[in-house]
């Protein structure tokens, strides 16, 4: 199996758990790191974690959906949202200070 299929199948098996709801628009990703412990134990649990970042990196930086959220107790909780054509993309804190 291809590597890109092997993270849509896990993908798929997150969202399949609830962990993942997505729409045409929007994505709300809400995973509590003990509770994906309790399903695939801690060395899934570590994987999903790494995949989940990799999975937020590729969707606001390729598919260009604009992420709000972060870690939440001992977890995560990311609602993104699809940016429509013309919306500003905002620049990063060291660009608007005029650092670089």
């Amino acid at each position: 199996m291809l590597k890109h299929e092997i993270v849509k199948r896990d993908l798929k098996t997150l969202e399949s758990d609830g962990f993942i709801k997505q729409s045409p628009e929007e994505i709300d990703i809400d995973i509590g790191f003990k509770p994906l412990v309790d399903k695939y134990g801690a060395d899934k649990a570590e994987y999903f974690s790494k995949l989940l970042n990799m999975f937020l990196h590729y969707l606001e930086t390729k598919e260009d959906y604009q992420v709000s959220g972060g870690l939440r107790g001992l977890g995560v909780s990311y609602h993104l949202k699809k940016r429509h054509t013309g919306e500003r993309r905002p620049l990063p804190k060291e660009v608007e200070d005029g650092k670089q």
